[in-house]
């Protein structure tokens, strides 16, 4: 089988498909209309990422046995399409939590210390810390993470409070809010 991965992923899965024996693997990078058409017609499976994979793209594979999501939604991929020719679905719904849970965790620092606003201070050779750029601590301030899947629990645990600080949490699962002090279930 000739799998074609749209973008790369990691080396370690590269190269464990292409040391399976009769497996070829090809990296398509730059993904565009033009590289797609001209390559998804050699492809046996297609890993994807955010290329977007439809009817049109499927009429240009007529080999293709099997795509493989990598990430968990799949709302680029034209499911409808897929089960019209009875071709499958993966996803990877692990792949990518801790570093989603990390760049959210990121995108707090980033407010909390106005990293962009600095950045362009920084990069003017503006110097110092001017009042009307205000900064504050993440410690002890309450950190609400908005369910707890798989990447809300890694996230909640990423932005474990320091210094008195408080967890809260919903998901609609649990169909309850759930306080957590310091890593403790609230009375």
């Amino acid at each position: 089988p000739h799998v074609l991965c749209l973008r790369p992923i990691h080396d370690d899965a590269i190269a464990l498909m292409r040391a399976t024996p009769g497996v070829t693997v090809e990296v398509l990078e730059p993904v565009t209309p033009e590289t797609l058409a001209a390559r998804i017609a050699e492809a046996d499976a297609i890993t994807v990422r955010i290329t977007r994979i439809d009817a049109d793209v499927l009429a240009h594979a007529p080999k293709l046995r099997i795509v493989a999501r990598h990430g968990v939604g799949y709302d680029a991929v034209d499911v409808d399409a897929l089960t019209a020719r009875g071709i499958p679905l993966t996803v990877t719904p692990d792949a990518n939590a801790v570093s989603v849970a990390e760049h959210a965790l990121m995108l707090m620092l980033t407010t909390a210390r106005q990293t962009v606003a600095f950045h362009t201070r920084t990069m003017a050779a503006q110097w110092g810390f001017p009042p009307d750029i205000p900064t504050f601590d993440l410690a002890g301030r309450t950190v609400l993470v908005v369910g707890f899947g798989r990447i809300g629990g890694r996230g909640k645990d990423a932005a474990a409070p320091r210094g008195g600080g408080q967890k809260a949490g919903c998901d609609r699962e649990v169909h309850a809010c759930v306080l957590v002090l310091l890593g403790e279930a609230a009375p």
